[in-house]
């Protein structure tokens, strides 16, 4: 283990330039997502719909494959249409996205407050 956290604290240092420049980008998103909020929005869900759209496609594939090799694929298939679904959905209503993705992430994050009253 020591040698790990040896290993570790060497690599940092030697790299300590790049984690500067991923920190400063960071930071740079950060402002620019407060001062152009609407922007940041826009580009969150169509992000997340291309996600779902790709994320359904290479399920559907996944599900054909393990089916050549008679394995169940019924779930992935599922899986799939859902999320090809999602991802068409969200590029025809990215207003109605945009709500559901903030109930999800509020909710989530009422559900998973840890403590505290």
């Amino acid at each position: 283990m020591e040698e790990f956290n040896n290993t570790m604290w060497s690599d940092l240092g030697r790299n300590w330039g790049w984690i500067v420049v991923r920190g400063i980008a960071a930071v740079i998103f950060g402002v620019l997502a407060l001062v152009l909020p609407g922007i940041t929005l826009a580009a969150l869900v169509l992000l997340w719909g291309a996600y779902a759209l790709a994320d359904g496609i290479i399920a559907l594939i996944a599900a054909f494959r393990i089916r050549d090799r008679g394995k169940p694929f019924w779930a992935l298939v599922v899986v799939g249409i859902l999320g090809v679904a999602a991802g068409i959905l969200t590029f025809i209503w990215p207003g109605m996205t945009a709500i559901v993705l903030l109930l999800s992430v509020g909710s989530r994050a009422i559900l998973n407050r840890k403590g505290g009253k």
